[in-house]
């Protein structure tokens, strides 16, 4: 499979890539709502919000977690995708361990 790339919106693209993989996507004021439905964490259901933030070269931007750590170039939507989609199925606790 091809990675798509797009600059108009890499959020929509990402959310349409996580909603067709079963995910739930929803806009937020401060990027995309990201949830996993059938994985539950220490709180309820694992969640994140993915922000889109300006590239230090002038580039399309870069994805970030809610947390501060890099998921990659908003033009490698199905990457970055797959990376959200994995932690988003690993239980919090054994993310925090390393595990």
């Amino acid at each position: 499979m091809t990675d798509r790339r797009t600059d108009a919106d890499p959020l929509a693209a990402l959310g349409a890539f996580l909603t067709a993989c079963g995910f739930l996507a929803e806009p937020a004021t401060d990027g995309l709502r990201v949830v996993n439905p059938q994985a539950l964490g220490c709180c309820g259901l694992i969640a994140d919000t993915i922000s889109l933030r300006p590239d230090a070269h002038g580039g399309p931007g870069v994805l970030w977690t809610s947390w501060g750590e890099p998921v990659g170039p908003a033009t490698r939507i199905t990457d970055a995708a797959l990376i959200v989609m994995a932690y988003l199925s690993t239980p919090v606790q054994n993310r925090v361990a390393g595990r």
